[in-house]
């Protein structure tokens, strides 16, 4: 497991933190400042379900929910966003052992995509600095 932008792959898991009958979902990793450590955001179909929850509970946390589809992720069969409000950031033994059914997809990703991610996980008031800080700076990839 690792970052998704360098070797060009977004995981397939369901979370067995979540409700067992969750589906699984697609999440795409990036590498932090510190080797050991990820911080995987999912992609969700769901766009008008994550809307409509931010916009109930705090509207500001819509701006870290990034609209994508097959043009940034050539896997997507239908417009997806990624949640930038809820990453999760672990090592990636602790990933793994949370994913089941784990799956690595080959997908060709917008190497733009990775500072949209970026910007919206800092500009949200929902993620610890830790994980903010852990991801560095916007680059002009």
């Amino acid at each position: 497991m690792g970052d998704s932008f360098e070797n060009e792959k977004v995981y397939l898991f369901r979370n067995k933190n979540y409700d067992k009958n969750a589906p699984a979902h697609f999440h795409i990793a990036l590498k932090t400042n510190q080797d050991e450590y990820l911080v995987l955001s999912m992609i969700t179909s769901q766009i008008e379900k994550k809307i409509k929850y931010y916009t109930l509970t705090n509207k500001f946390l819509v701006k870290s929910v990034v609209m994508i589809n097959s043009n940034d992720i050539d896997i997507l069969e239908k417009e997806s966003c990624i949640d930038c409000n809820e990453p999760i950031y672990s090592t990636k033994e602790d990933i793994e052992s949370i994913a089941l059914d784990l799956e690595y997809i080959e997908a060709k990703i917008n190497k733009h995509l990775k500072n949209k991610i970026i910007k919206a996980i800092k500009l949200s008031a929902k993620v610890r600095d830790e994980i903010k800080n852990s991801l560095g700076e916007i680059t002009n990839a």
